[in-house]
């Protein structure tokens, strides 16, 4: 009877029903109250809250030398601009074979999604256009970008982000000016990996102000962000920002200050013309286009319940993650809708690597992942059972 009894009750205890990993014997957890007035949680440097890997290409200031770097004949190193440093390359319009700036790859990069941008100063331009391109060793086209012309005596950024996991392997990365005419300057390329990011988090409000922050990575200013949209709206957004482009997509349905647990999430996804999608308990917001966004740090800080403008969040958080992936699953949004109805998050679908997870434990805040470490508790907040 005894080993009857005991196989009918040990498999209740290992998962609950359902698509998805969900522990049902969970262990005590401690949600976070903030309460708006003097309470919230910081990082400084929180290197990995990155979503692009180190950077690919060699040589990429020309402040010494253009080694590693093929230059045509009206491609020239000069001082007489510079976005970073002292040094650009001043490119004159005129065909493609004789303004072309390129480095060629090996390994040629492919299986993963990369983010390429270069700064561009444009002077003058008539019958053509400044372009970033990527090529494959048959120096076919894979992706390309162009700057805006009407932008002149500027620096701007172009951006491309491309899919080497689904298109060809990339050999050369290559800047050029094919115009009838024109100048110029061309300084700081980049090519990195470029991950996707699913944010989370499961948040009680009873509040009813509007334009605070849940969960804010700053390079510079802002790079992205989960919170309650703009002065005077009750919205949820998922925002992103790369120092240049700023994007948000929002979630305007009605924003329930009462008092119950409600699951925020945003996923970032720069391929693709649908990537940036806000989720309020499993239902999509706007979907945003990401793919001009360009590399995406959290060099500089990691904020929790503060925006930039020092406003603090009221709120009890019981969960806060950062999950970065190669590729999204196809199926996030089945899986977003299904952890809205869970009390707990279930556990990240394959694939994902949790750069942040919120512990509130006892009033001791860490970042559970174990990469971030212990996390400043700036007011003294509190823990309560979750």
């Amino acid at each position: 009877m005894k080993r009857l009894l005991l196989f009918l009750i040990v498999p209740t205890l290992a998962l609950a029903q359902g698509p998805y990993r969900v522990a049902v014997n969970q262990p005590a957890r401690y949600a976070v109250q903030l309460d708006g007035t003097s309470q919230y949680l910081s990082k400084s440097s929180p290197s990995s809250m990155d979503l692009n890997g180190s950077e690919i290409l060699s040589n990429t200031t020309w402040e010494v030398n253009t080694t590693g770097w093929t230059l045509a004949a009206k491609a020239t190193r000069t001082s007489d601009q510079a976005h970073g440093g002292s040094y650009s390359i001043a490119d004159t319009g005129g065909t493609l074979e004789t303004t072309w700036i390129y480095q060629t790859l090996s390994p040629t990069i492919s299986g993963y999604k990369v983010t390429a941008e270069a700064w561009c100063y444009v002077v003058s331009a008539a019958g053509g256009r400044p372009r970033l391109v990527l090529l494959d060793a048959g120096s076919v086209t894979l992706a390309q970008a162009y700057a805006d012309t009407s932008k002149k005596n500027q620096w701007q950024k172009v951006v491309i982000n491309y899919n080497a996991a689904v298109g060809n392997a990339i050999k050369y990365f290559e800047l050029d000016f094919s115009a009838t005419s024109g100048l110029c300057y061309w300084d700081d390329p980049s090519l990195t990996q470029a991950y996707d990011a699913l944010l989370l988090a499961r948040v009680k409000r009873s509040g009813t102000t509007t334009y605070r922050d849940l969960l804010r990575v700053r390079a510079g200013t802002l790079n992205y962000k989960l919170g309650t949209g703009t002065t005077g709206e009750n919205l949820f957004v998922c925002y992103m920002h790369d120092g240049t482009t700023a994007l948000a997509s929002n979630y305007s349905a009605g924003f329930p200050y009462d008092g119950q647990w409600h699951l925020w999430a945003g996923q970032i996804v720069r391929t693709g013309t649908t990537g940036g999608v806000s989720y309020f308990d499993g239902k999509a917001g706007t979907a945003v286009n990401l793919s001009t966004l360009g590399k995406l740090s959290g060099a500089d800080g990691l904020l929790i319940g503060e925006n930039s403008a020092g406003i603090l969040l009221d709120a009890t958080v019981g969960e806060l993650l950062v999950i970065r992936f190669d590729a999204l699953p196809s199926d996030i949004a089945s899986w977003i809708a299904y952890a809205s109805t869970q009390r707990f998050i279930p556990d990240p679908p394959a694939g994902g690597t949790v750069v942040l997870k919120l512990l509130g434990k006892e009033n001791s805040f860490r970042d559970q992942s174990g990469t971030q470490g212990i996390l400043t508790n700036n007011g003294n907040a509190q823990t309560t059972r979750y």
